[in-house]
């Protein structure tokens, strides 16, 4: 192999763990992120009442909302007023609650998009045959052909290529990857977990569901399961790529141990669900 050869191969394989865990320190930290923000809504509850009740003293400054006060605690009480203002104290922590589950199965599908794009681009680059069964039905003006050299054109495509890729669904970013990387059927490339093109989908319209606004006031079901998907499905692919194109050597001889020793957490039934105490 060439002195330009290796130095390639080195570039590669440094990209190549830079991507993975890059994933892996930020499906941890979305992770964090969500128990920390959690654990603050649960914490600050009682300043949250002083806040909303401090509010609510300053709007019954005003004449017609001190009249609907009046009127609730003539007709039900004053403990019908304190009720209203619990609620609108308890409201404002669910619907926090519900916004942070959203955001953590969002961030999590835009970290397994990201890697699926930064995979495919490494796995073009580290195998020539894949990346001429890529580029094989490039259109090329004979003008590039004329004036741009035979590898700068090349590269130009490629880059095409990578820029249409990023903006397909990610079910075909995944069959892209699969295609390039062409694993056998019995290939394992990370234990207790199986490739499900379904659950893709399922993730894909979840996350378009609660981009357009549908799950605005509903909760999101089972957040971390989700996160759960994402990293697996993630590492699962960054295995495949890194040991059909000869990339996890070049990582490093230790870099899946290293690995799994970051992912110990992302066990089955080992993200146990957050007590909702609204």
């Amino acid at each position: 192999m060439s002195e330009k050869s290796q130095n390639v191969s080195l570039q590669l394989g440094q990209e190549y763990a830079l991507a993975v865990h890059g994933f892996v320190f930020q499906c941890l930290s979305v992770r964090a992120f969500r128990e920390i923000v959690l654990f603050c809504l649960d914490v600050g509850k009682p300043a949250l009442s002083a806040k909303s009740a401090a509010d609510s003293d300053l709007a019954a400054k005003f004449k017609p909302f001190a009249e609907v006060l009046a009127t609730i605690e003539k007709k039900l009480g004053r403990e019908a007023v304190e009720t209203l203002y619990g609620g609108v104290v308890t409201k404002k922590v669910l619907d926090a609650r519900q916004a942070t589950d959203a955001s953590t199965v969002v961030f999590s599908f835009s970290l397994l998009d990201a890697l699926l794009d930064r995979l495919y681009a490494l796995a073009l680059r580290a195998n020539p045959d894949a990346q001429l069964e890529a580029l094989g039905e490039k259109k090329v003006s004979i003008t590039d052909l004329l004036k741009v050299p035979a590898p700068d054109l090349i590269q130009k495509k490629l880059q095409e290529h990578l820029g249409d890729f990023q903006e397909k669904s990610i079910r075909l970013k995944a069959d892209r990857l699969y295609a390039a990387c062409k694993p056998s059927p019995k290939e394992v490339f990370m234990d207790g977990y199986s490739w499900e093109p379904t659950m893709l989908e399922e993730f894909r319209d979840l996350r378009v569901s609660i981009v357009h606004g549908q799950h605005l006031g509903t909760p999101v079901e089972d957040p971390l399961k989700w996160a759960e998907y994402a990293f697996r499905t993630g590492c699962h692919f960054g295995a495949m790529v890194g040991r059909k194109c000869g990339l996890v050597a070049l990582a490093g001889d230790d870099f899946f141990a290293d690995l799994t020793k970051q992912t110990a957490w992302s066990q089955p039934n080992s993200l146990p669900e957050q007590p909702q105490n609204p």
